[in-house]
C-alpha cells in the first residue's frame, strides 16, 4: 500500500509513541472505514436503481411505521 510521506510519518510517529507497529493502526483504520465505504456504495446503488425505475419509493410514514414496529 502506498502512503504519502506525510501520512506514513504520522503512522510511524503514532507507532513510536504507543509501542505498537504502524501496521496495527493502518489495519484498524481500514477495518473501521470499510463499513462506511460499503454503506456509501450501497446508498449510491439504491439511488441509481430508483432513478432507473428498478425500485419504488417508500412513503416516509410507511417507513417510519415499519421502523417503529421493529
Amino acid at each position: 500500500m502506498r502512503l504519502s510521506p506525510e501520512l506514513k510519518e504520522r503512522y510511524e510517529a503514532l507507532a513510536r509513541h504507543t509501542d505498537r507497529p504502524a501496521s496495527y493502526y493502518m489495519r484498524l483504520a481500514m477495518e473501521e472505514k470499510i463499513a462506511e465505504y460499503e454503506h456509501i456504495y450501497l446508498m449510491k446503488q439504491e439511488v441509481e436503481d430508483y432513478r432507473a425505475g428498478k425500485v419504488a419509493a417508500i412513503p416516509f410514514d410507511d417507513l417510519m411505521g415499519h421502523l417503529l414496529d421493529d
